[in-house]
């Protein structure tokens, strides 16, 4: 059975499956441009099959790991995603991406997705930290994270390769000891 989460009366996660490949390729293609100065991953998706295979991917890290690659619904339509990156299941650590459609910014979408996202990690996965990355120029994803309360712990310079530049990254975490749901 599918993993859903509802959030509230507008916003639900659900674990992106292999049925999920039309209407993932078409939201990343529509927000290709807002998207790729964050998420390189974003110039692999060229159509539906190379979605098929990333999806792929997540459902086998599922199985081994648990960690998850969750669609964010918007009052029915899929318009994101929050997912884990690189699970240390020795340390019990975990890194957690995100990211939204344009159309659906502005909303809080993103912040309840990623807090909803850290309950389930921390209350459901057993996690104890989580990592968050942004590149600096990312001022809304910086913002996110402190809303949610994050402990901002220092940058890592030149930590991406985008093919043509390197990006530093803003270092984020947040021990499950701290983590008191919601960021309130």
């Amino acid at each position: 059975m599918s993993f859903t989460h509802r959030i509230d009366d507008e916003l639900m996660l659900r674990q992106i499956e292999l049925g999920h490949c039309e209407a993932l390729f078409a939201v990343v293609d529509a927000n290709r441009d807002a998207l790729l100065p964050w998420m390189r991953w974003v110039n692999e998706v060229t159509d539906v099959e190379s979605v098929r295979a990333m999806i792929g991917k997540w459902l086998e890290m599922k199985a081994q790991t648990g960690c998850m690659s969750l669609g964010i619904e918007l009052d029915g339509e899929l318009v994101g995603a929050v997912f884990h990156v690189r699970p240390d299941l020795t340390n019990r650590q975990v890194e957690i991406g995100y990211w939204l459609a344009a159309s659906a910014r502005g909303r809080g979408a993103a912040s309840r997705a990623v807090g909803a996202m850290l309950d389930i990690t921390f209350g459901e996965l057993g996690f104890n930290r989580v990592n968050v990355r942004v590149a600096p120029e990312n001022t809304a994803s910086l913002a996110l994270a402190e809303r949610l309360g994050l402990t901002r712990e220092g940058v890592s310079r030149q930590a991406w390769w985008d093919g043509q530049r390197f990006w530093d990254a803003v270092e984020f975490g947040v021990l499950a000891e701290e983590w008191k749901g919601g960021g309130e």
